[in-house]
C-alpha cells in the first residue's frame, strides 16, 4: 500500500511542476526545432531596450532573424535567440526555451508579452555595457 501511496504523491507533485507554461517551454525545449523566420524589412528589426520593468534584457534582431540578448553589466554574456512564426503570429524564442510573442511593433517601440505579462521595448538606445557585443553581432 505504501509503494502505491508514493507513486500517486509523485505523480501529482509532479504533474504541478508542469503546468507553468514557462516552465514547460524550458523543460520541452523547442529551440532547435523551430525554423528561423528572416524578413529583412520587419519593423522588428534592430536594437531594442526594455522598459525599467522588463525581464527581457536589451535585444538586436537581424534581418536574418537571428536575436542576440545582452544579460550581464559588463555586457559579457549573451543569449542567443531567433525569429520564428507559429499560428500566424510572430514569436521569439531564446537558447533556454522561453518564448515572446510580438503583440505590436512601430518604428518607435515593440510591445511583447511574456506568458501574460506585456512587455514594452524601445529602438534605438543601447546601454554602453551591450556596445561592442551588439556591433559584432549580424
Amino acid at each position: 500500500m505504501r509503494p502505491l501511496f508514493v507513486f500517486l504523491f509523485s505523480v501529482l507533485l509532479f504533474s504541478g511542476c508542469t503546468t507553468n507554461p514557462e516552465m514547460n517551454d524550458i523543460i520541452n525545449n523547442q529551440y532547435e526545432d523551430v525554423k528561423i523566420y528572416s524578413d529583412s524589412n520587419a519593423r522588428y528589426v534592430g536594437e531594442w531596450v526594455g522598459d525599467e520593468k522588463s525581464k527581457l534584457k536589451p535585444i538586436k534582431i537581424t534581418k536574418d532573424g537571428k536575436i542576440l540578448m545582452c544579460l550581464t553589466k559588463k555586457g559579457s554574456v549573451n543569449v542567443n535567440g531567433k525569429v520564428y512564426i507559429a499560428d500566424g503570429e510572430i514569436f521569439l524564442i531564446f537558447e533556454g526555451g522561453t518564448r515572446y510573442k510580438i503583440i505590436s511593433v512601430d518604428k518607435e517601440s515593440m510591445l511583447l508579452d511574456y506568458y501574460g505579462d506585456e512587455y514594452k521595448y524601445y529602438a534605438g538606445i543601447v546601454p554602453d555595457k551591450c556596445l561592442e557585443a551588439f556591433k559584432n553581432f549580424e
